[in-house]
């Protein structure tokens, strides 16, 4: 097995696009799932109740008899809807890896179904020859799903292999397992449909080996552990399948809380751009998404949270200790995520120079419904101490000062509150309130037993803060401002490797003019400070963000062709294209409404627009220009600004 060449985080395929349903419906079902966290949870086949060496002959009962027994007792919540997903990796296990990054980045976990070996499925029909093809399993992401709680299991070709000789099936079997057992913890399986021989057996006529019954648990297809209903998507394009009844938002209406069910998935049947057929086009469903889909319509417009109702008068009890081992695994891979909290995609960071247009950046994807992007935090500022006791001293600060208004709560006699005053002041600007950020302070102070001073726990926080804000917002993505930290992203990194890392970069000659002409308390105090600043500040962010995923934008392309330059930036971050991002000034963002102003919210309330494009000309003297350029020179012309020439010069 080989390692995908594509790239494991764009969902966009990059093989052959024969995939028959948009992959955006996969996208936003895993979207659909985390909205509705608190009813449906989603688990994998190590989380049922297994007491030991069960075999699928005799004690699968007894694990449905102990899960219903968990429900009664309270120690599962029964107000909840359990769901396993099951991947079947038949065919471009590129769609796998992109589904399982999806799923990652929501917090969801699956089970995985993989081959050992891949066989050429329409060869062995039509000529009865069996011919292997490449499988292209991307094993490093395989692995690192099994880390934070994915179930990879062993999906059995073996009869098909054996040309239908189950004798020698059980050895190819025994084989494959072997092999598995090498790069994952294989303990479930699951044969697959695949070519049925002459006298009419199929993968599942495999009888497992005495050796393996007490290691391997059939989950699926002939014997199967115990669900209240499931769903599966396969041979949509097989006459037996009548695919008008194949909707899943249809099934997903029928579960009901305290019911375990399972989504049987086939991710090589998504992609995008997609292919039409014949026999999927018969189904009003399969019309209906492509239509809102073309329309523009994402998210909740095609899985509306209306598909599942909310339980009454069942109190919830809590998450059960079956789930517990999760959850320690999960703490253990992220120290900075608290167990069940990794819920929202991969946050993304915009950095950037003062003044370079980081904050309509900002305000652009905050448009996004997915999307809750905040302004700066500086959570790492040298002047604060640390952001629990002492924001703590300074939320009382406030209060006492100012009353409830924390644009007030600002005007302070003590000056060592200033700085936390700051901060809570730049929270509320991105809509989270001081009692809020006064609880969260509390819980991530008590979770990790610190003061939140170290970097880490400073990130801990952030995390948290920006978890509330993406709740608040019905979003599912969270993200800041770190401006000129961008110049150190190992260190961010380090904490956040999955992030999006955007940095937009203006023309340094104007960042320096409206620097030098109106922030002279925190801007550069002279033209030479300015353009090695610049300078600094962008090879900086260039050198330190390698291995992470890290885009740079100019700001004079954002103005000047906001389409053609924000389309494929959300292809990068793996979000839908919405129109909204277009007319930010439309819609509501916590940075412009807060009663705490931004010192850019007067031209971010303002219709995307380049009027400040070019200001160095009309600002800087020709002398500051030319010792800018001798400086910054090079630099300009390789992100493909011009340089100034004097008047009368050629």
């Amino acid at each position: 097995m080989t390692r995908d060449p594509g790239s494991q985080n764009d969902y966009t395929m990059q093989k052959k696009r024969d995939g028959a349903i948009p992959f955006e419906f996969l996208l936003d079902f895993f979207r659909f799932l985390y909205r509705n966290r608190d009813l449906i949870e989603v688990i994998t086949y190590a989380d049922l109740c297994w007491q030991g060496d069960e075999n699928y002959e005799e004690h699968y009962i007894d694990e449905w008899k102990r899960w219903k027994e968990g429900l009664k007792s309270g120690r599962i919540d029964r107000s909840k809807i359990y769901l396993l997903i099951q991947h079947d990796v038949d065919n471009n296990p590129d769609r796998t890896t992109a589904a399982i990054e999806a799923e990652r980045s929501f917090g969801l976990r699956s089970n995985v179904m993989i081959f050992n070996e891949a066989l050429e499925r329409v060869t062995l029909a039509k000529q009865g020859i069996v011919r292997k093809k490449p499988y292209p399993i991307c094993y490093e992401t395989l692995k690192q799903a099994e880390r934070e709680g994915f179930v990879i299991g062993y999906h059995s070709n073996a009869v098909e292999r054996a040309e239908f000789d189950l004798d020698k099936a059980q050895e190819i079997l025994r084989s494959d397992y072997a092999r598995l057992k090498e790069e994952f913890n294989i303990e479930f399986f699951s044969p697959h449909g695949g070519v049925r021989g002459a006298d009419g057996q199929s993968n599942a006529a495999i009888e497992l080996p005495p050796d393996l019954r007490s290691k391997l648990k059939w989950v699926h297809n002939r014997h199967t552990v115990r669900v209240d209903g499931g769903y599966s998507d396969g041979g949509m394009n097989g006459q037996r399948v009548d695919v008008a009844s194949r909707d899943p938002r249809r099934f997903i209406e029928t579960m009901r809380p305290g019911g375990r069910y399972r989504i049987l998935l086939h991710p090589q049947y998504y992609a995008t751009p997609y292919s039409e057929t014949a026999r999927l086009a018969s189904a009003k469903w399969y019309q209906e998404i492509i239509a809102m889909y073309g329309r523009g319509e994402w998210g909740e417009a095609v899985w509306p949270d209306t598909l599942v109702r909310k339980p009454r008068g069942v109190r919830s009890k809590g998450r059960g200790t079956w789930l517990k081992r999760f959850a320690d695994v999960a703490l253990r891979n992220n120290p900075t995520v608290d167990k069940y909290k990794q819920a929202c995609s991969p946050p993304v960071f915009i950095g950037g120079d003062g003044r370079s247009g980081t904050t309509l950046a900002s305000v652009i994807l905050d448009s996004h419904s997915e999307m809750a992007i905040g302004p700066e935090l500086h959570f790492n500022g040298k002047k604060l101490p640390n952001l629990g006791p002492y924001i703590m001293r300074c939320l009382v600060a406030r209060s006492t000062k100012g009353g409830s208004s924390v644009r007030h709560g600002s005007r302070t006699d003590d000056e060592d509150a200033k700085p936390g005053i700051q901060f809570i002041n730049r929270c509320s600007r991105a809509g989270i309130s001081p009692n809020s950020l006064r609880d969260i302070i509390r819980r991530v102070s008590q979770e990790r037993n610190s003061d939140i001073e170290s970097f880490e726990d400073r990130c801990a926080l952030v995390e948290r803060l920006g978890q509330y804000a993406a709740r608040e917002s019905r979003a599912s993505r969270w993200g800041f401002k770190i401006m000129r930290e961008v110049k150190n992203l190992t260190r961010y990194g380090g904490m956040w490797p999955e992030a999006c890392y955007l940095h937009v970069i203006r023309d340094g000659r104007d960042v320096a003019a409206s620097q030098l002409a109106e922030h002279g308390s925190w801007g550069y105090r002279d033209i030479e400070a300015a353009a090695e600043g610049w300078v600094a500040l962008v090879e900086g962010a260039r050198s330190s963000s390698a291995g992470l995923k890290y885009r740079e934008v100019r700001y004079e392309d954002i103005v000047s062709s906001p389409r053609e330059t924000l389309g494929p930036i959300m292809n990068w971050l793996g979000e839908g294209w919405q129109e909204a991002l277009l007319s930010h000034q439309e819609n509501e963002h916590s940075v412009v409404s807060s009663s705490v102003a931004h010192p850019s919210k007067a031209q971010v309330a303002q219709p995307i627009n380049g009027t400040s494009v070019g200001r160095y000309k009309r600002d800087l003297s020709p002398e500051e220009i030319a010792r800018f350029d001798a400086i910054a020179g090079d630099l300009l012309v390789n992100l493909g600004y011009d340089l100034h020439e004097p008047a009368g010069e050629c």
